[in-house]
């Protein structure tokens, strides 16, 4: 009887090891596709900046520029559609993993989070082309992030008395204007 004991103990401890080494690779799975997720998005975000700067120098050809703002909206669409896409399958694979294990809770919480992080970043990419700080006026100083009219003007002041920027990082001489503001509104500025 208790090597009958033993042998139940020792089956047991084989299946625990078992189910361990399944929610390991499971969560290796998952883990893989996150990275593979954010790499997409990565190189997506990467195509949308493209595209706004391929939009800033068209701008002084009007009919050219009313043909690429179309042509953004529409990618600015299927992005968010393809988006879309990738969030349902990422959901799909959520649901299929945590039926097998509990153990994973964590980095579901951390990919919605990354899914929010990105929805935004799109939505804001989508809504904005990079704007030139040289030479935008106060109306499209406050469309960026952070910018009110008061920073808007005191950007424009400062041109005005001490010449162009040089640099995005130029940007900080402003009152109010920090590194933390700086890295919000990087993607969306340029000075060439």
């Amino acid at each position: 009887m208790e090597e009958n004991s033993r042998e139940y103990d020792l089956r047991r401890a084989q299946a625990k090891r078992s189910w361990q080494y399944i929610a390991g690779v499971l969560g290796v799975v998952l883990f893989i596709c996150l990275i593979v997720l954010i790499m997409q998005l990565d190189d997506r975000n990467t195509q949308i900046q493209d595209g706004a700067q391929t939009v800033s120098q068209l701008k002084n050809e009007n009919g050219a520029l009313v043909t690429e703002n179309q042509k953004l909206k529409a990618d600015s669409k299927a992005l968010i559609s393809e988006n879309q896409t990738l969030q349902k399958q990422l959901t799909d694979k959520n649901r299929q993993i945590e039926r097998d294990t509990n153990t994973i809770s964590e980095l579901k919480a951390a990919n919605k989070a990354l899914v929010t992080e990105n929805q935004d970043l799109r939505r804001q990419l989508a809504d904005l082309v990079a704007i030139n700080i040289n030479t935008a006026s106060v109306e499209e100083l406050q469309k960026l992030p952070n910018i009110g009219p008061k920073r808007a003007q005191a950007i424009v002041q400062y041109r005005e008395s001490q010449g162009n920027f040089t640099s995005v990082e130029d940007i900080t001489k402003i009152p109010g204007i920090g590194e933390k503001t700086l890295e919000k509104l990087r993607p969306f500025i340029r000075v060439k």
